[in-house]
């Protein structure tokens, strides 16, 4: 699900609501394959492009800034393993995102239509 949608009257959570968007590594590899996708399609159509001037950006700065905003600014490292795992993933889905991106680039530019 992208969005969330209500049918009947909402409320207010007593606690925190724990949700677990994937099962295991594999549905996560699933899951980031397929939006990553889309992310990148969405990207595409918005005008944005890997470039030789922006690459470090997508490649190296913008990962780096998800892994330190997801391992210390959120504390992450307060859950191991575990934070550790989901910092460096998230880090990686930012790169598989720009990868798309520039594969997409490269097989319209091509000729191809992926």
């Amino acid at each position: 699900h992208e969005q969330l949608a209500v049918d009947g009257p909402t409320g207010v959570l007593r606690s925190p609501m724990l949700h677990y968007g994937t099962r295991d590594l594999t549905h996560y590899y699933e899951k980031t394959n397929r939006y990553s996708s889309l992310t990148a399609r969405k990207m595409f159509n918005q005008g944005r492009r890997v470039t030789r001037l922006n690459w470090p950006s997508c490649y190296l700065v913008k990962p780096a800034y998800y892994f330190i905003k997801y391992y210390f600014l959120k504390a992450g490292y307060r859950d191991g393993i575990v934070g550790l795992l989901y910092a460096l993933l998230t880090a990686f889905t930012v790169v598989a995102n720009h990868l798309k991106l520039w594969e997409l680039q490269q097989s319209l530019k091509h000729g191809s239509r992926t």
